[in-house]
């Protein structure tokens, strides 16, 4: 490991020096010392240092490293280093000042030598006061003791950037004799309407919301910039960098990139549409700029509400302006002669097939053309097949019907079984009876684990696309033994359904966790008498639900009212007021239904008795 420890001529009592030079530099043993080239490529090298040793560089710069000396080199050149939060300049290496620059020497004896150099050429102090400058300090023999690049910018200057209809306006005071310029991403300019003291320029779009400048100080210096932009109203940036000002309808995937821009503080609202009865809005502040993947979860949080095919989520600013409009990709495929056409699908997407009677398993499909994919061959029963992107299903999944191999058909389970009935509706009540039993059974290890692994190999794909997921709501006692079963890499899987599917994990009924903890502990007790007598089986068990309980309090705060209603887990490390509060902000970004039973262990944690609390719920749903 390397430390820094200068960057011009240094002294160092330590007792070895590397060296990091450009690969032209001539690097030299001095008064005894010693050196050794130990790494070099094209543009750069490495070398160490013991003793003295004199660099000199292809420009003709000249430099002293001592190593082991008696004491470390404490010589600084200081310089008035300025904050300008809008701007960022491209050559790290430049630091903006204010002018007149007036630099100063630390650690030196007497008047210290100072160089200034602009464009190569050598300038006096008082031409070097404005402008992009190089300032060297030399010692008395000539040797570079610390040299900076620096900016040095008019006081009180202000230059400032705006997205307006017209593009990008860039603004500016007290430049004068400067230029300001918009350049595109090779250093061209850009054609850009003047002003008295800015320009509009097309903004080329960028998803950070910046336009690259070029800055011209008064002796022709150019340094290439980039200006944040602020926006004069809430605007749309999609991935690609374009604004969006036609409200266009996007998938959940093609939320990541793009950004949504304010110059103030604005109420955004979600609002649910096209799904029959069931209405919700959801508002957020932001400020600046917001990816717009955030409202991802509230979004799916607001589509998991509808029972209807292609629900929306209309995003819309404090104006009422819409801006976009949030919906499931509805992409499906052309299939024909074993094939697959997905028009239009991104170079990077992928698409996969997923097995009815192996609901768990993605099989990639292999592409054959642009978009064309071939399907599996031969299946083994019903399948869904969409396309991926990373962990984005960015295609609506498609039901492709097929036989059941005969050597299936015979070790099919009852949940898979129930999955291939032919009349929707029989199926799910099927579904629903079949998941019933499982939450009734103790001895229901073998179909807990597979539910937890089919939810948790989702990833992206919509619980709603499998009949099995889809119906989980259906039993709120496997809802919470699912979710008390769930091993730590899998608990996240099982807590985000509630985004996607309708319901609430704290406004599951008290009874059906007090069940399901029953069940579980049943299930542990059975497992544990394999290794333990009856009496240690059950201590074991007991302790691995006073375990579950406290991980799942400690992880999501509605739990603390669940384990606080059945009597397992530690003391709540809050008071009422802050759980209130907390849940409240939790329910809010849902739809808001609360079990009775809930909020009277919620008003049993008052802290004295006779104390009063209420809890007041407000639902913006309707």
């Amino acid at each position: 490991r390397l430390e820094l420890v200068g960057t011009g001529s240094v002294r160092s009592t330590a007792e070895l020096l590397h060296v990091w030079v450009s690969g032209q530099s001539r690097v030299l043993g001095h008064d005894g010392g010693g050196v050794e080239r130990l790494w070099q490529s094209d543009g750069r090298a490495l070398w160490r240092v013991e003793g003295m040793a004199l660099v000199e560089t292809e420009e003709g710069e000249r430099y002293r490293v001592q190593a082991g000396a008696s004491s470390d080199d404490e010589r600084r050149l200081d310089l008035e280093t300025i904050f300008i939060s809008d701007l960022s300049f491209e050559d790290g290496s430049i630091q903006p000042v204010a002018a007149p620059l007036r630099p100063r020497t630390r650690g030196s004896g007497g008047e210290p030598r100072l160089r200034f150099l602009r464009e190569g050429r050598e300038v006096s102090a008082q031409g070097a006061a404005e402008g992009l400058v190089t300032v060297q300090w030399l010692d008395d023999e000539g040797f570079l003791i610390e040299r900076a690049r620096v900016l040095a910018l008019p006081q009180g200057f202000s230059l400032e950037g705006r997205i307006e209809t017209g593009g990008a306006r860039v603004s500016w005071q007290g430049l004068q004799g400067w230029q300001v310029a918009a350049v595109d991403e090779f250093g061209t300019q850009i054609e850009a309407d003047r002003l008295d003291a800015g320009l509009v320029a097309p903004w080329q779009g960028q998803p950070t919301a910046q336009l690259r400048i070029r800055l011209i100080d008064p002796y022709g210096s150019a340094v290439m910039a980039m200006l944040d932009l602020a926006a004069n109203e809430t605007v749309l940036v999609d991935a690609s960098g374009r604004i969006r000002k036609d409200a266009p309808e996007l998938s959940l995937a093609n939320l990541r990139g793009a950004v949504l821009l304010t110059g103030r503080a604005v109420t955004i609202d979600l609002d649910l549409r096209g799904a029959a009865s069931a209405r919700a809005l959801i508002a957020r502040r932001v400020e600046g700029e917001t990816p717009m993947i955030k409202f991802g979860a509230l979004a799916e949080s607001l589509l998991g509400l509808s029972a209807e095919r292609g629900p929306s989520v209309v995003v819309r600013d404090d104006r009422n302006r819409p801006l976009c409009t949030i919906r499931r990709s509805q992409t499906v495929p052309f299939v024909n002669d074993g094939k697959a056409l997905f028009a239009s699908l991104a170079a990077d997407a992928f698409a996969v097939a997923r097995p009815l009677l192996h609901p768990e398993t993605e099989l990639a499909l292999t592409q054959i053309g642009s978009g064309l994919f071939q399907l599996p061959t031969p299946p083994d029963g019903p399948y869904l097949v969409y396309c991926r992107k990373g962990d984005a299903v960015v295609t609506r999944p498609w039901l492709i019907d097929a036989p059941v191999g005969g050597g299936s058909s015979s070790t099919t389970t009852r949940l898979q079984a129930n999955s291939l009935i032919s009349k929707e509706d029989e199926r799910r009540l099927a579904i629903q009876e079949e998941l019933s039993r499982i939450a009734d059974r103790t001895a229901s290890s073998a179909e807990l684990s597979h539910l937890i692994r089919v939810v948790a190999s989702l990833k992206g794909l919509s619980p709603r696309a499998l009949d099995l997921t889809r119906e989980l709501p259906s039993c709120p006692k496997l809802l919470c033994r699912l979710l008390l079963a769930a091993s730590p890499e899998r608990l996240e899987a099982i807590l985000t359904l509630e985004r996607d599917l309708p319901f609430l994990w704290m406004a599951l009924p008290v009874d059906a966790w007090k069940q399901a903890a029953g069940a579980e502990w049943d299930r542990a007790v059975q497992e544990l008498s394999t290794v333990f007598d009856s009496a240690q089986a059950s201590k074991q068990a007991t302790m691995q639900m006073q375990k579950r309980f406290e991980t799942l309090a400690e992880r999501t705060l509605w739990f603390a009212g669940v384990s606080r209603s059945i009597g397992i887990g530690k003391t709540l490390p809050q008071d009422l007021r802050s759980v209130a509060q907390n849940m409240y902000a939790f329910a809010t970004t849902k739809w808001t239904i609360c079990h009775a039973a809930l909020l009277n262990t919620l008003l049993d944690w008052a802290p004295q008795p006779g104390s009063r609390a209420s809890i007041t719920i407000t639902s913006r749903c309707y």
